[in-house]
């Protein structure tokens, strides 16, 4: 069984979802042999240094160790794999945005547009199997990505601890405070969750932008627009509501508006700087005297974290709804109504007798 066949039974699929995902499958780009055994091993590497990293924080809080001499040891890997990592990010992202673009304005630009609104099918259903479709192509290296998320949350906030240790700075050796293990589980789970929701986001961005333009450069640089835009108008919504809410005490608990804060810049970077701030090793400063080497459990992180990722719900939705607008100004089939509601709404205009 086939990859796109295991992924079939998660996102439902019909006749354009097939046909849409069989296009993408055969214009993907083929690298030559060589340069897959060098992706292959550049893969692969970073894999086993991101679970070397995970893995040995979460070994690290449950035996209640200091990190920081196994982390010096494998120096300067996990800062040598952080770009990367970051760079594979935004690279999947504008595949993704520059596959979706492409979804419909091809169509359009190959003059079967027509002939697809002809079959009779609305609006709605073109334009979301053409999001499964992008959603089923790039879900195996989102997979990757999310795999590495964790690996490189863990390396990013015990690097400065393992630098500053290496230079002969006191008290990062004896006041550590190491994430609970619960934690380091949850912001795993976590980053997999964000990575799958902006794959979701970035995919229904291209889609809305693609159904919009007749050309797919044109469908691009507008899709790139709409999640730069869109990101940023939320994260700032996010950002002005908790210092408002903090301002006019609302909000007491500092760490509930840190934490808002910091969801709200997650909208923009794929769940990183949230996931750094929950597992960092840093000082308590609030409980200096506590001789634990385990942070507690934040109860506001997990709410709030989860709260970022059920955000993102209603702007997938938005963009799609968007999305089928601009479909139809492009001549598709209106969306029909829901049966249930036209029941209802049948019912109550004819009275019965």
């Amino acid at each position: 069984m086939t990859s796109f066949q295991r992924l079939s039974r998660i996102f439902p699929q019909n006749a354009i979802t097939r046909a849409e995902r069989d296009y993408q499958q055969r214009s993907a780009r083929v690298f030559s042999p060589f340069r897959r055994k060098v992706n292959r091993f550049v893969r692969w590497f970073m894999i086993m240094i991101a679970i070397l990293q995970f893995g040995g924080l979460l070994i690290a809080s449950l035996m209640q160790r200091n990190p920081i001499p196994l982390i010096e040891s494998l120096q300067p890997l996990p800062t040598l794999v952080i770009l990367p990592f970051i760079l594979y990010h935004f690279y999947l992202m504008f595949q993704t945005l520059s596959i979706a673009a492409r979804s419909i304005s091809r169509e359009k630009e190959g003059q079967t547009w027509d002939m697809l609104v002809l079959t009779g099918i609305d609006a709605r259903k073109i334009v979301r199997s053409k999001w499964r479709a992008t959603l089923q192509h790039q879900f195996p290296a989102y997979s990757l990505l999310a795999l590495l998320h964790f690996g490189m949350i863990a390396a990013a906030a015990l690097n400065p601890f393992t630098w500053a240790s290496s230079r002969g700075v006191p008290n990062y050796q004896i006041d550590v405070k190491l994430p609970h293990p619960f934690t380091l589980l949850y912001v795993a789970l976590f980053g997999f969750g964000f990575t799958v929701i902006n794959l979701c986001f970035s995919a229904a961005c291209g889609v809305m932008a693609s159904a919009a333009s007749r050309n797919d450069r044109v469908a691009f640089i507008r899709a790139i627009f709409n999640q730069i835009a869109i990101s940023i108008l939320v994260a700032f919504v996010v950002l002005w509501s908790a210092n408002q809410l903090y301002l006019n005490q609302i909000i007491e608990n500092r760490n509930l508006y840190a934490g808002i804060g910091v969801v709200g810049l997650s909208l923009g970077d794929n769940g990183f700087i949230a996931g750094i701030s929950s597992i960092g090793p840093f000082k308590d400063e609030y409980n200096q005297f506590d001789p634990s080497m385990i942070k507690p459990i934040s109860l506001e992180f997990f709410i709030i974290s989860a709260a970022g990722i059920i955000a993102y719900l209603p702007l997938i939705w938005f963009v799609l709804r968007r999305a089928e607008s601009n479909a139809i100004r492009a001549a598709a089939l209106p969306v029909k109504k829901s049966s249930f509601f036209h029941r209802v709404r049948r019912s109550l205009v004819t009275p019965s007798s």
